[in-house]
C-alpha cells in the first residue's frame, strides 16, 4: 500500500491511469479506513513543502470519502470517477511546481 500510493503521487503521472484498479481494489482489500491512514502516512512523510501537502491530503481525503468494502462495478465506477478527479489534481499541482 505505501509503494503503491508513493508510485501514484510522486512518480511520474504519464500513465497514472494504470493504477486505478489496483488502487480500489487495494483500498478495499486493506480496510478503507486503515488504507486512508497508509496514505495519508506516506504524503505526511514524503511531501515537504506544507502548503502542497496540505492540497494533497484534501484532495485525497475527497478521493477515499465514501470508499465502500465492496469491489463489484458500481463501487469502482464510483471510485473511478473520483480517481480521474484527483489525477487531474496531481497533473495539475505538478504542472505549477
Amino acid at each position: 500500500m505505501q509503494t503503491l500510493t508513493f508510485a501514484i503521487i510522486f512518480e511520474d503521472h504519464k500513465n497514472l491511469w494504470v493504477y486505478q484498479k489496483c488502487f480500489h481494489s487495494t483500498i478495499v482489500l486493506a480496510d478503507p479506513q486503515r488504507a486512508s491512514q497508509v496514505i495519508y502516512e506516506v504524503i505526511v512523510k514524503e511531501e515537504r513543502k506544507e502548503d502542497r501537502r496540505q492540497l494533497i491530503l484534501a484532495e485525497v481525503e475527497k478521493l477515499l470519502t465514501g470508499v465502500g468494502t465492496s469491489l463489484d462495478s458500481r463501487a469502482r465506477d464510483q471510485f473511478n470517477a473520483r480517481f480521474t478527479v484527483f489525477k487531474q489534481f496531481l497533473f495539475d499541482i505538478n504542472a505549477t511546481s
